[in-house]
């Protein structure tokens, strides 16, 4: 095949881009509530944590979102991945310990409460859900907690 012959496709978009403001205090408190949470247990994992830019994903994903309810999203793409990437997404099959981390977290979205002694990333879901209650309706967060079950 010749290469004269591709054509390349321009794809446009009928809208202005655009993004919230404050980005970069964003991700300040996102890092900060992260170590608060323990989600950065070393230096490794808080040096993902800087270059992820999850704060710049929710400005753009969300841009005229208020600031409080853009913190929670730039929080919640925090702990999703490491969570995924640390308790969920391992290279071995399902163990004990992720069956129990899956149970805590049943209990945050359904019951809002957590054991004395919660399993890491336990107390930082339930941050989220807690404020996440206090913008969303209770069926909103129905469908919130619904998708995350799933």
């Amino acid at each position: 095949m010749e290469l004269e012959h591709v054509r390349i496709p321009v794809i446009t978009f009928p809208w202005q881009g655009a993004c919230a403001p404050d980005v970069e205090q964003l991700e300040h408190r996102r890092l900060t509530w992260a170590t608060r949470h323990g989600l950065t247990p070393t230096a490794e994992h808080r040096a993902r944590a800087e270059r992820a830019k999850y704060a710049s994903f929710a400005a753009r994903g969300f841009p005229h979102a208020s600031p409080a309810l853009l913190q929670i999203f730039a929080d919640f793409l925090a702990w999703f991945f490491v969570i995924d990437d640390l308790v969920v997404d391992r290279v071995n099959p399902l163990s004990a310990s992720t069956l129990s981390h899956l149970t805590a977290f049943l209990d945050v979205l359904d019951l809002d409460q957590s054991s004395p002694e919660p399993l890491f990333g336990v107390g930082a879901l339930r941050d989220i859900c807690q404020r996440l209650r206090g913008f969303l309706s209770p069926e909103h967060f129905s469908r919130f907690a619904q998708g995350m079950r799933m």
